[in-house]
C-alpha cells in the first residue's frame, strides 16, 4: 500500500495534468485539497485502530463509489466551478484505491473497488516493494514511525521528481504557447 505522501503527490499530479493552464500561485489550494482527498480513504484505519474492527481497512472508503461521492461533495463544499477541478477532486480519492490495487498482493483480501455492488477484493501486486503490517496494540510506536518514515522517504524520492517534472513541462509549454501567440 502506498503511504500518504505518494497518494498526495499522485493526486496533485492528476490535477496538474488535467488542467489546460496551471498557476502555482492560484492553484495551490485546490492542488493541496486534491492531495488531501487522495489520503482520505485511509481514514478507515481509525475503524481498525480505535475500534478494533479487523478488515475495515480497504473496504468501502477504497471503492470507486466512495471516491466519486467524496469528490463531488468536496466540489460542492469548496464551490469548484471548473469541470477540470471537479474531475480532479473525484479522481483524487479514486486514484488512492487504484494505487492500492497495484501494490496489494498478499495483505488481506484486496481492495473493494466495486463496493456496494460487490465485496470482491482486487489486488495485482505489481509493485509490492515492501511488506508492512503492524498492530499498534503490540508493535512499539517508535518502530512503526521509523518504518513509515523510511517508506515515505522512498516514495517521495521516486514520485516527487516526477511531479516537479510534470509541473515544469506544463509551465514550459504554457510559456511557449504565450510567446508564439
Amino acid at each position: 500500500m502506498p503511504f500518504p505522501i505518494v497518494h498526495g503527490i499522485v493526486a496533485a499530479s492528476l490535477f496538474t495534468a488535467s488542467q489546460r493552464k496551471i498557476s502555482i500561485g492560484k492553484d495551490w489550494k485546490i492542488m493541496l485539497l486534491c492531495a488531501a482527498m487522495a489520503i482520505l480513504p485511509d481514514a478507515d484505519f481509525a475503524l481498525e485502530w480505535i475500534f478494533y474492527l479487523r478488515g475495515a481497512h480497504r473496504g468501502f472508503t477504497h471503492s470507486i463509489a466512495f471516491g466519486v461521492a467524496a469528490g463531488l461533495l468536496a466540489s460542492v463544499l469548496v464551490g469548484a466551478k471548473k469541470f477540470s477541478h471537479r474531475l480532479a477532486l473525484v479522481l483524487a480519492p479514486t486514484s488512492h484505491a487504484l494505487l492500492d490495487v497495484l501494490v496489494t498482493s498478499h495483505q488481506g483480501e484486496g481492495i473493494r473497488l466495486l463496493w456496494p455492488l460487490s465485496d470482491y477484493g482486487f489486488k495485482l501486486g505489481l509493485f509490492d516493494y515492501f511488506h508492512f503490517r503492524f498492530d499498534p496494540r503490540f508493535d512499539p510506536w517508535s518502530e512503526i514511525l521509523i518504518q513509515v518514515l523510511k517508506i515515505s522517504l522512498l516514495e517521495s524520492v521516486i514520485m516527487g521528481p516526477l511531479f516537479i517534472l510534470l509541473i515544469f513541462l506544463k509551465l514550459r509549454k504554457q510559456n511557449q504557447n504565450s510567446l508564439s501567440a
